[in-house]
């Protein structure tokens, strides 16, 4: 585990809820979805992880490729990172 990047576009914080179901493939999401150090799929895990339908806030936002990653933290401040615009349903993102 290293240090989280902290430099991301502000966005004016976005309270949104993580998705219960996986959206590809309509299944249930049954564990935490773990945050990340920086955006991107190879960005290394923080060791730390979002539950299901646990409401977090997004403070910034970075594109890698074609999808949208966020910048999320907890609401006790504890727990941040970054998280993939499809761990939230299409009615919890950030406009974009």
């Amino acid at each position: 585990m290293g240090k989280i990047q902290e430099l991301a576009t502000p966005i004016s914080t976005f309270q949104s809820r993580v998705a219960a179901v996986d959206p590809r493939t309509g299944r249930a999401v049954t564990s935490g979805v773990p945050l990340r150090e920086g955006p991107g799929r190879g960005s290394e895990p923080t060791g730390f992880a979002v539950q299901p339908d646990e409401r977090v806030l997004i403070v910034g936002v970075e594109r890698v490729g074609g999808e949208r990653f966020f910048k999320v933290r907890s609401f006790d401040g504890l727990r941040r990172g970054w998280l993939p615009e499809s761990a939230f349903p299409p009615q919890e993102r950030p406009p974009g």
